[in-house]
């Protein structure tokens, strides 16, 4: 079975962290990581899009930028949605698609139904 992978567009160094916060709640237009923007409040991963990940029915794993790079020899635009199978990463969800979902007005659910879409009913989705 595959692996969902989930890449942010931000660093895991506890500077960056608190510089990312400050800037989703200081200017969240000018934000880099859309999926962080979308995927986590102020305090902690959305609760709805935790049980929506949990509800898929696969395994998730979760990368920061610097991680990613560490674990992957691989360049990818970020943030990015990708499917692992066996040594293949294929990108599910680009960053472009995770843009135009963070410009709606129901974010989260937006980017739920582009996820679940681009799985195509891989892991029961």
């Amino acid at each position: 079975m595959g692996v969902l992978v989930l890449v942010y567009n931000a660093d895991i160094a506890l500077f960056s962290a608190v510089t990312d916060w400050a800037h989703k709640v200081l200017a969240p237009s000018s934000y880099p990581c859309s999926l962080c923007a979308v995927t986590y409040g102020h305090v902690g991963m959305r609760n709805g899009w935790r049980d929506f990940l949990e509800s898929l029915g696969c395994p998730v794993r979760f990368y920061h930028r610097d991680e990613f790079a560490e674990a992957y020899d691989a360049g990818f635009d970020l943030p990015a949605m990708l499917w692992e199978e066996g040594d293949t990463l294929e990108v599910l969800v680009s960053p472009s698609e995770i843009d135009a979902c963070a410009g709606e007005e129901n974010a989260l659910a937006a980017l739920e139904q582009t996820l679940r879409n681009a799985l195509g009913g891989r892991c029961g989705a």
